[in-house]
């Protein structure tokens, strides 16, 4: 359809629609970049070829603009404040001198993520060549596995002389050095310039895709159709990271979270993403007339665990749900030594104790055992996913100081936080707290059908009946075996569900915050909901009839 107009007001509108009606065709194929030049005139989005040796001179153009265009958007670390410098004690790779140095006053480094897998220990720093590591030459380069080879490669051809790699700035086989390294990873990983993911292979050994020749086959499919030559876009950044082993490991999940600008090395092709752009080989998209919200890789990056400034005003409960969003995706991660479950994490509860001023700003105030103790009643509404296995983990050591059952990190495979949205942030909302109530609890007629023969169904809808026998609420229940006739529920949290599951016809219009997290109780051995599973029930008189039972 065209749209033509001589109204001045509609004019962006009408340009927005192209660009979307654009970006629906190019979804799916486009011109190479070569050919669309042969038509006499640049255009904003085109595909280019995608060679099996990438590009340097790409890596340098979009830091380039990043650095120049984004502006603060892209250089605050707003949990450091004005000083982003490394703590004193911090070591980094000169790529120059090829030695270990202390970290020059404000210097410009940059960081790599990447998988260990299994390689043995003859390139880590240790006590025994600590000393030789630190003079002049005394990394040799040619010891060192490929992924690391590239990477300080790299670093010399985009013209930059630090870099932090953890194997070769951490002493590795001391313990108090490596305890300190890591409660700093924030530091590391939020100053850096640009951190590199080598998330194209499966351990150290192997090299960055597309630096060195042969190291990645062609990927890129093309096709000539009328005279024209046209490409199958590359997977975009988020589908490609999902595709590695990189993704799947525990301690890249804080690696890439917290880092500023990120250059993304994997077996399809270079990403870059900052936090207001995302460019790859594959794809010309390096206007500096383009609005980043048209950007066509906008949304498809990793994202950013933080806010891109402090915020000014921080809503009730936000340190927790951000501390919810975090735990899920990073459980579903591996790890090769079961005792990293909280440390693998640490940089992300600093943030949260820094930024947000959690206990004074101290990080040992505000969490034990990766559980936030700020907000523990709603730190502690934590479930197992069902899809994976569980059982608690053998930490070395632990003897009679066990890691306490209601944490998380005590357990391994996936948990997850269901819910996140805590408080329902409307004027003369009452938002109150309770210790718990007994009710009733009837099944709730389904139309007819014979309920037990209804061998279907694992859980049925439930009414909340007071001691009144008055209607308050309603209350999902497992089936089998059959809940008691009465219940006691206690208060967790109040939540959030989609529209469409509460009842709005009896109870009201939909609103954020208009359900309460339960956990149902009952004496009987036969019957129970394992802790720290919990319901969620819709309410309206049951706040007030909470309320009534509390006094």
């Amino acid at each position: 359809m065209t749209l033509v107009s001589d109204d001045l007001s509609r004019w962006p509108s009408i340009n927005a629609d192209r660009v979307s009606s654009y970006l629906v065709v190019a979804a799916s194929a486009g011109i190479v970049y070569d050919w669309a030049l042969t038509f006499g005139q640049e255009v904003e989005f085109i595909w280019r070829h995608h060679w099996s040796l990438m590009t340097v001179l790409y890596l340098s153009k979009w830091l380039g603009l990043c650095e120049e265009g984004h502006g603060d958007i892209c250089e605050s670390v707003w949990w450091m404040g004005d000083n982003r410098s490394l703590p004193g004690f911090m070591r980094i790779v000169d790529v120059v001198s090829m030695a270990i140095v202390p970290e020059p006053p404000a210097c410009r480094y940059d960081a790599l993520s990447y998988i260990w897998g299994g390689i043995g220990a003859e390139y880590w720093m240790a006590k025994d060549n600590f000393a030789e590591r630190s003079t002049p030459g005394g990394l040799n380069i040619t010891n060192f596995p490929d992924t690391i080879i590239d990477s300080i490669q790299l670093v010399r051809q985009l013209g930059e002389r630090y870099r932090w790699i953890d194997t070769l700035c951490i002493i590795q086989d001391d313990i108090g050095d490596k305890i300190i390294q890591i409660h700093a990873m924030d530091s590391i990983y939020g100053g850096s310039y640009f951190t590199i993911y080598a998330a194209g292979g499966t351990s150290a050994r192997d090299p960055l895709p597309g630096l060195r020749p042969r190291t990645r086959p062609p990927q890129q499919h093309i096709e000539v159709v009328q005279g024209l030559h046209l490409s199958v876009p590359l997977p975009p950044p988020i589908e490609a990271l999902n595709l590695s082993a990189w993704s799947t490991r525990g301690w890249t999940y804080q690696e890439l979270m917290l880092s500023r600008r990120r250059i993304y090395f994997t077996g399809q092709q270079v990403y870059f993403e900052c936090r207001r752009d995302i460019f790859c080989e594959d794809v010309v998209a390096e206007s500096k007339f383009l609005s980043s919200s048209t950007q066509p890789l906008r949304y498809k990056g990793a994202g950013n665990f933080t806010y891109l400034r402090k915020p000014t005003h921080t809503p009730p409960g936000q340190s927790v749900m951000d501390y919810m969003y975090a735990i899920g995706p990073y459980t579903r991660r591996n790890l090769t030594v079961e005792s990293d479950i909280v440390d693998a994490i640490t940089a992300m509860t600093n943030v949260l104790a820094k930024g947000f001023e959690l206990g004074g700003g101290d990080p040992a105030k505000s969490f034990q055992f990766g559980m936030t103790l700020i907000d523990l009643g709603h730190a502690l509404v934590w479930q197992h996913d069902p899809h994976t296995p569980r059982a608690r983990r053998s930490i070395p050591g632990e003897g009679k100081s066990a890691w306490p059952s209601w944490a998380w990190a005590t357990w391994r495979g996936a948990v997850r936080y269901v819910g996140e949205t805590l408080y329902a942030w409307l004027d003369s909302t009452l938002i109150f707290r309770t210790t718990s109530s007994h009710f009733s609890v009837v099944r709730r007629d389904d139309g007819g059908e014979d309920q037990k023969s209804s061998a279907r169904f694992y859980h049925g809808l439930f009414n909340i009946l007071s001691s009144s026998s008055t209607w308050v609420g309603s209350v999902i229940l497992p089936l089998d075996p059959a809940p008691p006739a009465s219940l006691e529920f206690a208060v967790l949290s109040r939540t959030s569900a989609g529209p469409g599951v509460c009842d709005e016809e009896s109870l009201g219009m939909f609103y954020s915050g208009c359900m309460l997290y339960v956990m149902a109780i009952s004496v009987s051995k036969k019957w129970f909901l394992p802790i720290p599973s919990a319901m969620r029930i819709w309410y309206n008189n049951c706040a007030s009839a909470f309320l009534r039972n509390d006094r």
